[in-house]
């Protein structure tokens, strides 16, 4: 049987003339409410008899999930797509057809033709219990949320750390002792040929100005009103070629007088040098090579205080030792005396530091803007807990690489036998513990099978509304709705519409019921579409639907015959208007919604 089958007798998909809803066609009965083992034994009239039966069908209509019939499987060719079915010795085990035309047994199938409800649930629910255990021993060796580095990643930054602290230096504007070293160097050499600060010329300056100035000074002769020699050698010349003819007016020497006297005051001037406090030349040669070779031994001993001076930099003055303590003293006119650093205490200092740093790790190491400074690490003593300390989280605990080793070898342990998120099998029991209060109302923690492409689910929770019984709810959801049925303490099946599931006591086999559409006139047979296996069949309703000739029909067992497990007679009269409402047969036919049960086995 498939889902798509038809019958020249189609469904009926409107409500009965009594409210009541009938059963889709083609599918097994939901319920047996109502049993009639022999109908003939009702001596009620044809109406009467109807009225039974849509009484019957009223309180049997909510449908009943009846347990798999191999017989009658076969009987109807096999159970469509989608059926729902208990299993015969358990109905808590439910099982839905995957296919059409299903004959297999669900309770023994391996083929996938029936999908078993219940068993996926526990499945589930074994699954979430063996992933509750996991999860809890998992987050048992946890740290608490937060920015934490893994201990191996610690480790590594450790001695990543470490490597590079031991080259570095204390905190401060300090030289490397290499960057010192050659400082040193370069200083000794520029200060070998440098001078005590002050107004001074270099020693190549003094030397290339005392020769000039020697050089020019052997030309000069003394400040005052002095004609050159060439000058005075020219007008010695002239004078004598002129006072050759000429004779001195007045008291005047003669000629050969003045010449005497010329040669006399050339070999004295010769000797002479310019009138006042001045030094001889070799006097002077001696005072300049003495200077040189004091200037020489000062500069030798002195320092720069202009070396390298740029734009904004301040003159160096004066160093010197302090007697009392040995500090180095260094001056300039802006900041006065200040203590300068000896290399041994810079070298002291230097071993000092790569000590305390060998133990030490950066707190500053790849900080990047918005990352926030780490300031002290220690261990507590209470617990041997390592604790980290930053400006905004205060103290936090991190995590030994220990701890985690054993962790990770515990988590691989437990996981080796955990169920894959994406598939596997499961084995053993499973609870599920999960509690959800409202308004006084309790649920616990919902298991749900779902497409990954539509929104169709099936889900399974347990419920207890306040004061009320406990019920576990299983629901399917798709673009129609949600749908779910209530399955309660006492027993009862809450269907989706609201209406209760009842229970059929039978021991003589299984029951089948049949709805569906015919047309038919009056005294006319209906063949059921499925034969029965026994004649004691209950009828549960005629309901005539409209014809459209505006005429009311009323339809009924024939007088004086049975159902048997074929099909029945009928009766069907017409309600004439406007003639107070008289009862004719309907010769013509008349479609009829039909509902029929019985043994179908």
């Amino acid at each position: 049987m498939q889902r798509s089958d038809t019958y020249t007798a189609q469904p009926a998909a409107t409500p009965n003339t009594d409210g009541s809803i009938p059963s889709p066609a083609g599918c097994p009965p939901l319920l047996n409410d109502f049993q009639i083992s022999d109908i003939a034994a009702l001596t009620t009239s044809g109406t009467e008899l109807f009225r039974t039966f849509s009484e019957a069908s009223r309180l049997t209509e909510t449908g009943q999930v009846r347990a798999f019939d191999a017989s009658f499987a076969h009987q109807i060719g096999g159970y469509p797509q989608t059926a729902l079915v208990t299993d015969p010795n358990d109905p808590r085990r439910l099982f839905i057809s995957t296919q059409e035309n299903n004959s297999a047994d669900p309770t023994t199938d391996t083929s996938g033709a029936w999908f078993a409800l219940t068993d996926a649930v526990t499945a589930l629910e074994a699954a979430l219990k063996d992933e509750t255990s996991r999860a809890e021993k998992v987050e048992a060796g946890l740290q608490p949320k937060g920015d934490y580095a893994t201990n191996s990643s610690l480790n590594a930054e450790t001695s990543r750390a470490e490597a590079v602290e031991a080259t570095l230096q204390p905190a401060g504007d300090y030289a490397t002792n290499a960057g010192l070293k050659s400082e040193s160097e370069r200083a000794k050499t520029a200060e070998a040929g440098l001078q005590p600060a002050g107004d001074y010329a270099t020693n190549t300056a003094l030397n290339a100005e005392t020769n000039r100035a020697q050089t020019v000074e052997a030309t000069l002769q003394p400040k005052g009103d002095y004609a050159t020699t060439s000058s005075l050698t020219a007008e010695a010349e002239r004078a004598k070629s002129a006072e050759a003819s000429l004779q001195p007016k007045g008291d005047y020497a003669s000629n050969n007088d003045l010449t005497s006297e010329v040669e006399r005051a050339k070999t004295v001037e010769a000797t002479l040098q310019p009138r006042g406090d001045y030094a001889t030349h070799k006097d002077l040669s001696d005072g300049i090579s003495s200077e040189e070779e004091r200037a020489k031994a000062a500069e030798a001993q002195a320092i720069s205080g202009t070396y390298g001076l740029t734009k904004g930099d301040i003159h160096g003055v004066a160093m010197h030792t302090q007697g009392d303590n040995n500090n180095v003293l260094y001056y300039d006119g802006e900041n006065g005396w200040r203590a300068l650093a000896l290399q041994s205490y810079l070298n002291a200092e230097t071993e000092r530091a790569q000590t305390a740093e060998a133990q030490a790790i950066s707190g500053t190491y790849g900080l990047t803007k918005g990352d926030i400074h780490g300031v002290a690490m220690h261990t507590q003593g209470d617990n041997n807990n390592v604790l980290y300390y930053d400006g905004e989280n205060g103290w936090r605990a991190l995590a030994l690489q220990s701890d985690l080793n054993a962790e990770t070898e515990r988590a691989k342990t437990a996981e080796a036998t955990y169920l894959p998120l994406t598939g596997g099998t499961l084995e053993g029991d499973v609870t599920i513990k999960r509690t959800h209060h409202w308004n006084n109302n309790r649920g616990g923690g919902q298991i749900t099978l779902a497409m990954d492409d539509g929104p169709e689910k099936f889900y399974q929770q347990l419920y207890r509304n306040n004061g009320e019984m406990t019920q576990g709810i299983l629901g399917i959801t798709d673009e129609t709705g949600d749908h779910h049925w209530k399955l309660q303490t006492d027993g009862t099946i809450v269907t989706p519409s609201g209406n209760n599931l009842l229970e059929t006591s039978n021991t003589e086999g299984r029951r089948m019921r049949q709805s569906f559409r015919v047309s038919v006139s009056n005294a006319g047979r209906i063949s059921w579409p499925k034969p029965y296996a026994k004649d004691d069949l209950v009828v549960a309703h005629f309901t005539p639907t409209e014809n459209g000739d505006g005429q009311l029909h009323i339809a009924n067992i024939l007088n004086n015959t049975q159902p048997d497990r074929t099909g029945c007679y009928v009766a069907i009269e017409t309600i004439i208007k406007n003639t107070n409402d008289k009862l004719v047969p309907a010769f013509s036919p008349v479609t009829l919604d039909v509902t029929v049960e019985g043994y179908s086995s």
